[in-house]
């Protein structure tokens, strides 16, 4: 029996820094293996190859929502509210799920993030939305390389102000950047491509984000729930992902917004034609009114434009896909 696997390989490593990583890894490795979320990305295993610590993960066949972002802003799109509300529910949930997460002790684990981005939320062609990396930042954290202000702030674009002064993430810090992932799929992103490096990350300490000058008109419950996610103070925010999920999936009831797979898959396949999608059976039709993957121009609506300037995250090699035999595991 073979797979389909993530692999996802570090840079080079300074050999004084092998061992800890090393063992930083294989501790993340083994607290992630207990996350069963159909929202998160499973974690197979972990190790080295030729000095290069690599980590395996479930293959997710799709893209990141980082891609969908830039490839819609090609054309001045934006995500349909609806989808948008449906991603954002999931997300919340894959969330949820680590927090809830037990060992083999029957003890919580209230496992976070820490680095959530629109580059951890992955977009299947099935229409499934997972979350990947989880506890990741320990890893980088435990790295003394120096990248550059554009790798940074580009890469954490939605990281808490706290944590990007130095503190550790904590389960408010997720909610912040969850916070600004919504807010990238309501109103626009965080940063205009006119802001440097620099000044994106001093903004990204202070908890900043750019005001657009036509922004969309959202419900006051959804308006009030993207300033309480976002608020500089930790204390303001919802006290975790699983109180937010809940008021967002209440919003969303409100909205009649439910299963968004089969408009999900409808966006990527529009988006990405040049991708190999299989072909669903209950495909939209082109012309189906009810179609609600992706415009820019409802009534509701005065503001066109999503994504920004951004790089393929850095310490990472891009993944591939590779055979186990089903004993490997």
């Amino acid at each position: 029996m073979s797979r389909p696997v993530a692999v996802k390989l570090f840079d080079d490593v300074p050999s004084d820094e092998y061992e800890p990583l090393l063992s930083t890894l294989a501790r993340v490795a083994s607290g992630a293996a207990w996350l069963q979320h159909p929202n998160i990305v499973a974690p197979f295993d972990c190790g080295a190859c030729d000095g290069r610590p690599f980590v395996l993960t479930e293959m997710v066949h799709g893209v990141a929502l980082r891609s969908l972002f830039d490839r819609m802003a090609e054309w001045g799109g934006r995500l349909h509210f609806d989808l948008a509300l449906f991603i954002g529910c999931e997300v919340a949930e894959a969330l949820t799920g680590a927090l809830v997460a037990v060992g083999d002790r029957g003890e919580g684990l209230r496992i976070i993030h820490g680095e959530l981005s629109a580059r951890e939320v992955m977009l299947s062609w099935a229409g499934e939305v997972k979350v990947t990396d989880f506890g990741m930042y320990r890893v980088r954290c435990a790295r003394s390389g120096v990248r550059s202000l554009r790798d940074v702030a580009s890469r954490l674009d939605a990281l808490a102000p706290e944590v990007a002064l130095g503190d550790p993430p904590t389960a408010r810090s997720d909610v912040f950047s969850l916070g600004m992932v919504l807010r990238e799929m309501f109103v626009g992103p965080r940063f205009t491509r006119r802001v440097s490096s620099a000044e994106a990350l001093q903004r990204l300490r202070q908890g900043l984000a750019d005001t657009p000058v036509f922004r969309r008109r959202l419900p006051p419950a959804l308006d009030e729930l993207l300033l309480k996610a976002t608020a500089v103070d930790p204390v303001e925010r919802f006290g975790s992902a699983r109180t937010l999920a809940v008021e967002l999936r209440r919003i969303a009831f409100l909205h009649g917004v439910g299963d968004g797979r089969p408009f999900l898959r409808r966006t990527l396949e529009r988006e990405f034609p040049e991708a190999v999608i299989p072909q669903t059976s209950d495909a939209l039709d082109e012309d189906d009114p009810d179609d609600y993957g992706g415009d820019c121009s409802d009534e509701d609506t005065e503001m066109a434009g999503v994504g920004g300037d951004h790089e393929v995250e850095p310490g990472f090699d891009a993944e591939a896909t590779v055979n186990l035999r089903g004993d490997d595991f």
